[in-house]
């Protein structure tokens, strides 16, 4: 995925979607406007017909579910399957979504969503009682539309963070075992446990290591890694 800032008269961001085995990137219409920040893709993985249910993050702070079709037909329809917003963290003000990735609780119906911003990580958890369904979690999300949300904030005078997750070389887990999540104030980092997690939270035993010589972390990725 691609997504441009548009040097064509009505300025509108474009997303560009380029399928496995293909040359020829396909722009996704239906989420023109919206300047992708970020991108939480299948934890299942995408096939031949379509990359399955993704979360895209913008720079206004919007959380969207789509489904992009790879099918290169001529007359082949749009390259969004289905198209729906499900939460506004920015409230229409510029707070980009800097990293966002969600997960199914292996044998449960249970899915968490852990995305952040520049300053604040946030959290969701919900059951999905139906995997066929679309959008796949919208159910989540609703949790969360009527009441304040749960967030962890470091104040940082820095536009970026990073968030990055780590998994165990051990068994077919595709679930993370550790995040680590880089902002101003240093590496805030710890374990994900959906088992032991509160209703609020599925990362346990968190620290903030600062960094050295107060130093100002860079804009580049931690990086996935086995640990």
């Amino acid at each position: 995925l691609i997504s441009l800032k548009s040097n064509s008269v009505d300025g509108q961001a474009e997303l560009l979607h380029l399928p496995k085995k293909s040359s020829r990137p396909r722009a996704c219409n239906k989420i023109k406007g919206n300047l992708v920040s970020s991108v939480a893709h299948s934890p299942e993985g995408s096939g031949d017909a379509s990359t399955g249910p993704i979360l895209l993050g913008t720079t206004l702070g919007l959380i969207i579910e789509t489904e992009l079709s790879s099918d290169e037909r001529m007359f082949s329809k749009d390259t969004e399957l289905y198209t729906k917003q499900l939460f506004d963290i920015g409230k229409g003000q510029h707070v980009p979504i800097t990293g966002l990735e969600y997960h199914n609780v292996p044998n449960t119906t249970k899915y968490y969503v852990i995305a952040t911003t520049p300053q604040r990580m946030y959290q969701f958890q919900g059951y999905v009682t139906n995997g066929s369904e679309r959008p796949l979690l919208h159910h989540v999300f609703n949790n969360y539309l009527n009441k304040a949300a749960r967030f962890l904030e470091f104040p940082s005078s820095l536009k970026y963070s990073t968030l990055s997750f780590y998994y165990s070389q051990q068994g077919k887990r595709k679930l993370p075992q550790h995040f680590g999540w880089l902002t101003e104030p240093g590496l805030y980092t710890g374990n994900i446990d959906p088992w032991e997690g509160d209703s609020d939270s599925v990362t346990v035993d968190c620290q903030l290591i600062n960094p050295p010589d107060q130093m100002v972390p860079k804009n580049a990725q931690i990086g996935r890694a086995h640990v």
